[in-house]
């Protein structure tokens, strides 16, 4: 692992630290993902198999995670096992705190308006995996969801070299209530959620959050607007990118990375925008 110390970097150095692996931009690469994706869109779950087995060497199954999270607790110490549930303690708690409450008003004698909140019903989530299995990254998709009440999670994470499911992530999936994962990764494991999602009526935007050097130049993002209505993508990367995002790409809206911590920022994000969509350059 190679470590950055920020305040030492120069502008440059910054920009290189963030910059994105070169090969994302490959043609050849980019012209292969749409490929799978055409064919999965085409052909369903034969083609998820048949490129799930090209790619990495065995077909998606679904796995019961209870013997894998057996197996990881047998392999974590103590205090690795304690920092473990410390994690998903807090990120339970955080967002279970932060699910927003009903509203009910009445506006005039004889008018009472509410507004609820409602959980969708299903969700694909995605977990990096491979040589590096981000579990870090189940909790923080899963227990939000779980948070806001979400009946059934359906999970993807690439197979380990022998087909398998890793120990950890297993681990995380059984703290966050998930019975089974699919060993399926890859453009074939988005694709396969996506058609599933779309067939359910249970897409309703995507938040993008790929970070780019130059947002104005941002080759993934203009592929992604042409599949799919701006409209239905949400910048999720800060403020800064978020600008571009809606003005150049015509995004429906932003995530605020500093909403906590900086309002005032967000805010005049919002003024800026306000400005440039009443015809002012600010």
């Amino acid at each position: 692992m190679k470590m950055l110390r920020w305040n030492t970097l120069g502008p440059d150095e910054r920009a290189e630290g963030l910059a994105r692996p070169a090969g994302r931009g490959d043609p050849a690469l980019k012209a292969a993902v749409a490929e799978i994706i055409a064919s999965v869109e085409q052909r369903g779950w034969d083609a998820v198999v048949e490129i799930a087995v090209r790619i990495d060497g065995a077909e998606p199954r679904s796995v019961l995670v209870a013997k894998g999270a057996a197996q990881a607790r047998a392999m974590l110490s103590a205090e690795q096992l304690a920092a473990f549930e410390l994690a998903a303690s807090n990120i339970a708690a955080f967002h279970g705190a932060a699910v927003p409450a009903a509203i009910e008003s009445e506006p005039m004698p004889g008018l009472r308006v509410r507004k609820l909140w409602r959980a969708i019903d299903r969700v694909g989530l995605y977990v990096p995996g491979g040589a590096t299995p981000l579990f870090s990254t189940l909790m923080m998709l899963a227990l939000p969801a779980r948070a806001a009440g979400v009946g059934e999670l359906v999970v993807v994470t690439p197979p380990r070299a022998d087909g398998g499911l890793d120990p950890l992530i297993a681990l995380a999936a059984e703290r966050c209530g998930i019975e089974a994962v699919f060993t399926l990764g890859g453009a074939q494991a988005i694709a396969a959620l996506v058609a599933e999602l779309v067939k359910d009526g249970l897409v309703s935007w995507i938040k993008y959050a790929i970070v780019c050097t130059d947002p104005t130049k941002d080759a993934v993002l203009s592929e992604l607007v042409d599949r799919v209505d701006p409209q239905m993508i949400v910048s999720g990367i800060g403020e800064q990118p978020a600008l571009v995002h809606l003005d150049q790409f015509k995004m429906g809206g932003f995530t605020t990375g500093c909403g906590c911590l900086a309002p005032v920022l967000s805010q005049k994000v919002l003024a800026v925008k306000r400005s440039n969509a009443d015809g002012r350059k600010d």
